[in-house]
């Protein structure tokens, strides 16, 4: 016990000399402030590393543009009645199916930026992939996106055409 008592006085003795002879910020002081660094790189990094293996393809890529991010996955022997968008909080996922009772089916899941709109995202199939937008928020003070923890099913798009032969409109 005696022993105990005089390590601490020790370390506490020590600590008061080395916060006497630096001023401001040094290495103790990073040491504890950075607690929250090094938990949220931790958890990015084991994020990362499950994601690689839900995302690793050949068929998607990611396009960022200037006020919007563009996920295109290039599907041609998909149907488009059996592909799915959902989202929750900032993790989109992908399903499609080639039938009702496919089991071999595609999926992708990616992390959206900060920014994303995730309310205002939209998809379609256009030229055999499906090309899934993200506009970005236009308050750009608006980083910090609001998780209510429910899954939001992303509607399809609809893209409306006129056939000049008879003047109709054609939903797609």
């Amino acid at each position: 016990m005696y022993r105990v008592l005089c390590l601490l006085v020790t370390l506490t003795v020590a600590s008061g000399f080395c916060h006497h002879k630096h001023k401001g910020w040094h290495r103790h002081h990073l040491f504890r402030d950075n607690d929250v660094f090094d938990d949220v790189t931790e958890q990015m990094s084991r994020l990362n590393q499950i994601l690689k293996s839900a995302c690793d393809n050949d068929r998607t890529t990611e396009i960022f543009e200037a006020e919007k991010f563009v996920i295109n996955h290039q599907l041609p022997e998909y149907k488009v009645d059996y592909i799915d968008v959902v989202i929750k909080g900032r993790v989109i996922q992908t399903i499609a199916k080639k039938s009702v009772n496919d089991r071999d089916q595609f999926r992708d899941l990616r992390i959206l930026p900060m920014n994303a709109d995730v309310g205002r995202a939209t998809w379609n199939y256009v030229s055999d992939s499906v090309v899934i937008i993200i506009p970005f928020v236009e308050d750009k003070k608006q980083f910090c996106p609001k998780d209510d923890g429910d899954i939001k099913l992303v509607p399809r798009e609809k893209v409306y055409d006129i056939d000049v032969r008879f003047g109709e409109e054609l939903v797609h």
